[in-house]
């Protein structure tokens, strides 16, 4: 903490120094959010999202200033600046996150799915995407929405397995998560039965199967007949 204090010292005096130096001011930012001190952060994002010209630049700088004013509790302002960074950096997994989780917190369902599946459609294979809509809507007020959400995807990559069980292996954790445990038991199987139609045998996937039955308390060669 004591390294971020004199850092940002040092940017504040660049601040000072130096009209319209976008970097310093996107780093104080930073520093200053480091420092749980969002409402001296978002002023300074948003100075260096105003001055940036590069894209990848500018997009960071609007993420920061809406990460600034959702620690700040200023939900509208949040919300401006990762649409202002999704209009530039439509793909940014880092901020379709941020969106998303924005979205759910508000109660906005229909925005808050259709940014969900945005982020799965960037690697639908990739548990990151599914791990990230787990993450949004579990112990949310909109988290009896998720089940439909992932069987939805599910059923639209029914042509790709891997995906499809991607999107019913992170439905078993969240049963799992809320003591369905019988519907993560007959969703995990489903997972597998996909999955097994893509992956090798070694794959961690299928430990990581197993952990979920073993604590859904049901031998592994149990079956849902």
């Amino acid at each position: 903490m004591k390294e971020m204090q004199d850092a940002a010292e040092r940017f504040e005096v660049a601040v000072k120094k130096l009209n319209d130096y976008a970097p310093a001011r996107y780093n104080l930012a930073y520093a200053y959010l480091f420092q749980n001190r969002p409402a001296d952060a978002a002023p300074y994002a948003v100075a260096a999202y105003e001055i940036y010209k590069e894209i990848p630049l500018k997009a960071d700088a609007a993420m920061l200033a809406g990460q600034a004013y959702l620690e700040w509790d200023r939900s509208e302002e949040a919300l401006k600046y990762f649409l202002l960074c999704d209009q530039i950096a439509p793909n940014k997994f880092e901020n379709l996150c941020r969106l998303m989780g924005l979205y759910v917190k508000l109660g906005r369902g229909g925005e808050a799915k259709a940014v969900g599946g945005r982020i799965f459609e960037l690697d639908p294979a990739k548990p990151a995407m599914s791990q990230a809509i787990l993450s949004a809507y579990a112990g949310s007020p909109l988290e009896e929405e998720l089940p439909g959400i992932f069987k939805g995807l599910a059923l639209k990559h029914a042509e790709n397995p891997e995906a499809a069980g991607n999107a019913l292996y992170h439905l078993s954790v969240f049963y799992l998560q809320t003591g369905e445990n019988a519907l993560a038991l007959e969703t995990v199987d489903e997972a597998e039965e996909l999955f097994r139609k893509s992956l090798k045998e070694d794959h961690v996937v299928f430990k990581a199967i197993a952990q979920i039955r073993q604590n859904a308390k049901q031998p592994a060669n149990t079956k849902k007949q």
